[in-house]
């Protein structure tokens, strides 16, 4: 029930216009109502932060017990991931359509600012980790820092992000002009080595290949617009369909990583197809602009959450009398830290990074 409720209030909140001066905290703030402007993909990245958060808490800080409510949740937590895939791919290739300069500053750009957001994420967890273990030894520290394991599975996007990048760099260097269809043989390759080695069981396989489809979107976008335009109830049902894929299969492997090739292709084709869904529904339904006025966290939710839910691993909320109020209280402060997080990386950004 605490995250059915979490869920209500998120959504009736997504939905609210602030309006200049009535709240003195926050801002009014203008929505381009394009579903791929900068404001716009900024609401929803808030808002699918939350519900990576919602995924990975679903066992620990929220109470979750109905079969049907891991299958929403879970099944969530993938096709949210695939949204952040996409607009980043999006926003990449936009920036090579627009700028002469992207090589010159893509290092800078790009990859820098994922290296200290791994980085800041691994201090804080080696501070987390030292307060539940009680262990503040310098060599144990040490330790933990060059090991692998300190790097949450959660953030697993940061690394794949940044190989993303990096690839996608060196090709665009040397083949400009056909960058993209190297990019998906590669990703084709990639896979058909991966299922050959019997790799099948890795959630980290799903949301990837939606990179690649923002970067096609941002190529072909009044294309696609033409066409979406002209067969949009056709195409809204298609990618209904194709979104709903990763449901069905979660429902047939009971929620677990399926080892079955078949179940993780429509898993990924599942993750390509929702960005578009969402664009496609965005077009027609308009959200308000409270996640844009309350300022973006998505980044600061996605490095903090899963340093908030890890004291909570071993001792569920679930199993204490005020865990549901203090679930929700662990809710709200996250998405506070993470707003501070995000304002924090911003200035570092600014005063660090951009000026190498």
């Amino acid at each position: 029930m605490v995250l059915l409720f979490l869920t209500i209030a998120v959504f009736i909140l997504a939905m609210i216009n602030i309006k200049e001066g009535s709240f003195r905290s926050l801002s009014a703030v203008k929505v381009d109502r394009d579903p791929l402007s900068k404001s716009y993909t900024s609401i929803l990245r808030n808002l699918f932060s939350i519900f990576i958060f919602f995924c990975h808490g679903s066992t620990s800080l929220f109470f979750v017990y109905p079969w049907y409510t891991n299958l929403f949740y879970f099944g969530i937590g993938y096709l949210a991931t695939s949204y952040f895939f996409f607009i980043s791919g999006y926003g990449i290739y936009t920036s090579v359509m627009k700028k002469d300069d992207f090589s010159a500053k893509f290092l800078k750009n790009n990859i820098i600012p994922l290296i200290i957001n791994l980085g800041i994420a691994t201090i804080i967890k080696i501070i987390v980790k030292c307060i539940i273990t009680r262990q503040f030894s310098l060599i144990q520290i040490i330790r933990w820092f060059f090991s692998l394991d300190l790097i949450d599975p959660s953030h697993w996007f940061l690394v794949t992000l940044m190989a993303i990048y990096t690839f996608f760099f060196l090709i665009h260097r040397f083949f400009p002009r056909y960058c993209l269809a190297i990019v998906a043989v590669l990703y084709l390759l990639t896979y058909i080595v991966m299922f050959a080695l019997g790799i099948k069981n890795k959630n980290w396989m799903l949301s990837p290949p939606s990179w690649l489809v923002g970067a096609v979107t941002a190529k072909h976008l009044p294309r696609i617009r033409a066409f979406t335009s002209k067969h949009y109830i056709a195409a809204l049902i298609i990618l209904t369909g194709m979104s709903a894929g990763v449901w069905v299969t979660l429902l047939f492997t009971k929620y677990e990583n399926s080892s079955n090739w078949y179940f993780r292709i429509v898993q990924m084709i599942a993750s390509a197809a929702f960005p578009l869904w969402v664009t496609l529904v965005s077009e027609k339904i308009r959200i308000g602009n409270f996640f844009l006025a309350i300022g973006d966290f998505s980044i600061g939710l996605y490095i903090i959450h899963p340093l908030i839910n890890m004291p909570f691993e071993k001792f569920p909320l679930t199993s204490t009398p005020y865990g549901a109020v203090i679930s929700v209280l662990l809710f709200i402060a996250a998405v506070i830290i993470g707003r501070m997080y995000t304002k924090f990386f911003a200035f570092i950004r600014k005063k660090i990074v951009m000026r190498i």
